[in-house]
């Protein structure tokens, strides 16, 4: 254990020291559009915290499962993977990602696939996490909409999913491993179009509340929704 904080101490600290040395552009591109370009922009001050912030939080997860798989107390493991948050991935953005009622299902969005055309439809990944060691991607699911995905989180047997153009939709996850997740509900927030860029809609939702079967949905342009989907949802695919 006292090795693994070291090594993990001894990283970022030579990544603070990197990112304070290196000489940044200024402004700092920090937001890519839709097309490729960037659209989003932030001072060498601003940038620089949040160079550090990002891998920082990835390393410190890192090393807790490292340690957790040499010795995990009781429940760890999955508690770990309850919830990753936000994870700056090669290639694309993974955000939000949570994982199933059984704890050994983990959905992955990419919100850069849809942006840069790499798909056509927007699409979720269903891995089967039985084995740490050797992830295996189950399902591949690819909805009828075009937008781009953003935030996910699972309650129950649904997950509801924040995809920018095309509002909040509701997924059947009770079977996600063997058939993929199933669209029961759906509530479009940008009804305008379902364009796959950032121009508006959805970026996250919360389906945690006390009183069951409420989510509150927000809209980067039109305000926050409060929403009570049908309780028979999670008992869709079972008539």
């Amino acid at each position: 254990m006292a090795r693994i904080i070291t090594a993990t101490i001894a990283s970022l600290v030579l990544l603070a020291a990197l990112v304070l040395v290196i000489e940044l552009p200024d402004p700092v591109p920090i937001h890519i559009a839709s097309d490729g370009t960037a659209d989003g922009f932030a001072s060498p001050a601003a940038a620089r915290p949040l160079s550090i912030a990002l891998p920082a939080v990835v390393a410190l997860l890192l090393a807790a499962i490292s340690w957790t798989r040499r010795r995990p107390p009781a429940g760890m493991r999955w508690a770990l993977r309850l919830r990753v948050g936000a994870v700056w991935g090669v290639g694309g953005i993974m955000l939000a990602t949570p994982v199933g009622p059984d704890q050994s299902t983990f959905f992955h969005g990419d919100e850069g696939d849809e942006a840069s055309g790499r798909v056509s439809n927007t699409t979720t990944r269903v891995w089967n996490m039985d084995d740490l060691d050797a992830p295996v991607l189950a399902e591949t699911f690819a909805n009828d909409t075009t937008s781009i995905d953003h935030n996910m989180y699972t309650e129950g047997d649904l997950m509801y999913q924040s995809n920018y153009t095309t509002g909040l939709r509701i997924m059947d996850i009770a079977d996600a491993v063997d058939d993929g997740p199933e669209e029961v509900a759906y509530f479009d927030v940008y009804p305008g179009n379902d364009n796959p860029s950032f121009e508006g809609g959805t970026w996250s939702n919360y389906p945690y509340f006390r009183q069951k079967h409420v989510v509150a949905v927000s809209s980067i342009d039109r305000g926050l929704s409060i929403l009570r989907p049908s309780p028979r949802l999670a008992s869709h695919r079972n008539g």
